[in-house]
């Protein structure tokens, strides 16, 4: 405001980014056994854990879930984390391996003469 009231106004907008990717730990890789008489295993394993300078980080899953039957092999388990202001999103994997450590089975005819 000027001597003579006058006044005069300006406006702008300001835009914050959120440049910094979500952080993400996955467990720990696995190596389990198959379960008796079965060519696979129910395998339970952890969650994800992810952080981020901006609230709201979402995990997701992709791949086999925990408490499934893992088949005889490895199988890898990928998570990502994301912020709903968008960016990169963060990616980490593991893998699951089942080994058969089980003898086959056979039964042999009776001897003959």
């Amino acid at each position: 405001m000027d001597q003579a009231a006058n006044v005069q106004t300006c406006s702008f907008s300001i835009t914050i980014n959120d440049n910094e990717s979500p952080k993400i730990t996955c467990p720990a890789s696995q190596t389990v056994p198959a379960d008796a008489g079965v060519c696979g295993a129910y395998v339970v394993y952890a969650s994800a854990n992810a952080s981020d300078n901006c609230p709201g980080v979402t995990v997701g899953l992709q791949g086999q879930e925990s408490g499934t039957n893992f088949s005889v092999g490895t199988t890898q388990v990928f998570y990502s984390a994301t912020t709903p202001a968008g960016g990169f999103p963060a990616i980490c994997s593991f893998s699951v391996t089942v080994t058969d450590t089980q003898a086959p089975q056979i039964q042999c005819p009776a001897n003959m003469t």
